[in-house]
């Protein structure tokens, strides 16, 4: 009897370690694709801030071109 209950104990805690050793892996997996997460966010993110600068500019060179075609005709 105790004999039978020493093996089970060594068993439940065999398997309380395999446990703990897959749930560590999954937390790991889940970390490394947080931070993926993050630098993919951050990238995205730049390039957003790239594209809406771009934007800028060119409006910015289009008035610009108005402001000059006005300043000719009113030269004239």
């Amino acid at each position: 009897m105790i004999e039978e209950a020493q093996a089970l104990f060594e068993s439940t805690q065999r398997d309380l370690t395999a446990s703990m050793k897959s749930n560590t892996m999954l937390l790991n997996m889940i970390r490394d694709l947080g931070e993926k997460e993050l630098d993919l966010d951050k990238k995205l993110n730049d390039s957003n801030k790239a594209i809406f600068v771009d934007e800028d500019e060119e409006k910015k060179r289009v008035i610009t071109q108005e402001k000059l075609k006005i300043k000719k005709l009113l030269e004239i």
